[in-house]
């Protein structure tokens, strides 16, 4: 052991030193992502008393009230404008991590009201407007991303009372605290993280994500990750790799079995030769003893690989 760590110590200047270098450094990668990972923040709502359960406690009312009777999912509602032609409510939330979010509310207007006009806008972009009579509830949601302290905000303008609104919501995407929390597969919650941690638009074959959970989303992203397509090319590199280890590796003396190997790119059994026969045959042709005896093989190994996946 003493002879290998001066051997080691020798060469810290060299190759060797960078290689341990870039060992210690992807370790190091690998022990922060598993921080970051555990320390990622579960989904969480941002609006308060979204479904207006309270009061108008937690917004800023301009000629909107609560009112009962009527609500979504219970009788509580928002109603606007209550006496005037225009009316406004509003909410800041709390800072807010940087990323993706899910806005989101359910809405209906007065039967038979005319001049309707209704907007929704958060962190100061307009992301819905109507100016349709809706005489059931209907959801609006849209995914936005933000960061820091956002402004939810509604407008209603008619004759008369025009916008019932309800259970308002502002809901963090996280990925990953949506797959399972007894054993959370390494790879899928891997690429969950990432995209839970980017900031730029994902495209648009990313969202439905987001309406998955549990085993579902793991194999979803599984799928993403490429996990499932290395190991089918992984499992038939390592097929090849046995297969022309077993033909040309002299190096090999026998199977997991028990059975030992003939000499390399032997086709047929060789037969054994007792050495008096061998000594006897020896001296009746002597050039035959002292023919040069190869000392070498061949031995491969199989590199690359191709796949189709349907």
């Amino acid at each position: 052991m003493g002879g290998i760590v001066r051997a080691v110590k020798a060469r810290v200047g060299g190759p060797m030193c960078q290689c341990l270098k870039r060992a210690a450094l992807f370790l190091l990668a690998g022990a922060c992502a598993t921080f970051l990972l555990s320390e990622t923040v579960s989904a969480q709502e941002y609006v308060t008393n979204g479904g207006f359960e309270s009061g108008l406690t937690g917004w800023v009312s301009n000629d909107f009230i609560a009112d009962a009777g009527a609500g979504h999912n219970s009788s509580k509602f928002a109603l606007g404008p209550n006496s005037g032609t225009s009316a406004s409510l509003s909410q800041t939330t709390a800072a807010l991590l940087a990323g993706r979010y899910i806005f989101s509310f359910w809405y209906r207007t007065f039967p038979n009201q005319i001049d309707v006009n209704v907007t929704a806008s958060i962190g100061g972009t307009q992301v819905f407007s109507t100016t349709t009579n809706i005489t059931s509830y209907a959801e609006f949601s849209q995914n936005v991303t933000l960061s820091g302290t956002n402004t939810i905000s509604f407008t209603a303008d008619s004759s008369g009372n025009v916008l019932f609104l309800d259970d308002v919501s502002l809901l963090y995407l996280n990925l990953l605290s949506q797959l399972p929390a007894a054993a959370r597969p390494t790879n899928p919650s891997n690429v969950a993280f990432a995209i839970d941690s980017s900031t730029g638009a994902l495209p648009t074959g990313f969202n439905g994500l987001y309406s998955l959970t549990g085993n579902t989303l793991s194999v979803a992203l599984g799928q993403l990750s490429g996990e499932p397509g290395a190991s089918v090319a992984q499992t038939g590199i390592t097929a090849i790799n046995q297969f022309v280890g077993a033909i040309f590796d002299t190096f090999v003396s026998e199977t997991d079995a028990g059975t030992p190997f003939s000499a390399a790119s032997a086709y047929a059994p060789q037969k054994k030769v007792s050495r008096e026969a061998q000594d006897a045959y020896a001296a009746m042709t002597p050039r035959d003893a002292l023919a040069p005896v190869s000392r070498w093989s061949v031995w491969a190994s199989g590199y690359g690989g191709s796949q189709r996946i349907d």
